[in-house]
């Protein structure tokens, strides 16, 4: 195992920080994929789905779940669970605190793991290591459909949501534009 990083066990095309692999690399196969799948008449889809950040959302029993199949050792999965038991939350109302609250869902924001465990969830939904965002990549729109469902529903169950704002595609088909459509 790598000293100083967990992802050891990740994927190939998994591009983290420990892969060393660039956004450069990233762009560099897409193009190549593509490149070569036009120049073959194969038609092809893209679709660049971007996951909105919702860091209090996620459910942490899932994510107990997730991090060790993650290579995470189990002791650091138990502290972490220690350190999100019985978290409670207060609302401010001027100068006085609203009784407490108990908080089941989400991680710390402002905590500095946070980031890194929110990035478990999103690397479990369809096998894809990624930490927010993902392509796919099809030959036809009834199959794009189909990943973009499946994609959703692992992503519900996580407490994610897929941006219909940010999630964009690319595609080699003709009048594409009226058969893909997210909700």
């Amino acid at each position: 195992m790598k000293r100083g990083c967990i992802h050891t066990k990740l994927n190939n095309n998994t591009a983290d920080v420990c892969s060393r692999m660039m956004c450069a690399n990233q762009i560099f196969t897409l193009h190549l994929l593509l490149y070569h799948r036009f120049i073959h008449g194969q038609d092809t889809i893209a679709i660049f789905l971007d996951f909105v950040s919702k860091f209090d959302s996620i459910i942490r029993p899932i994510l107990w779940k997730i991090m060790p199949e993650d290579v995470v050792p189990t002791r650091l999965v138990d502290l972490l669970k220690a350190y999100y038991e019985d978290t409670k939350s207060s609302i401010q109302v001027y100068d006085k605190l609203i009784e407490f609250l108990e908080v089941e869902y989400g991680v710390r924001q402002g905590f500095l793991a946070s980031p890194i465990l929110f990035n478990f969830i999103p690397k479990s939904v369809a096998e894809l290591k990624y930490a927010h965002d993902v392509t796919l990549i099809s030959e036809s729109v009834a199959n794009v459909r189909e990943i973009i469902r499946i994609a959703a529903a692992m992503a519900d169950i996580a407490g994610l949501t897929i941006s219909t704002l940010k999630t964009k595609y690319l595609s080699t088909e003709n009048d594409i534009n009226s058969l893909i459509q997210l909700n």
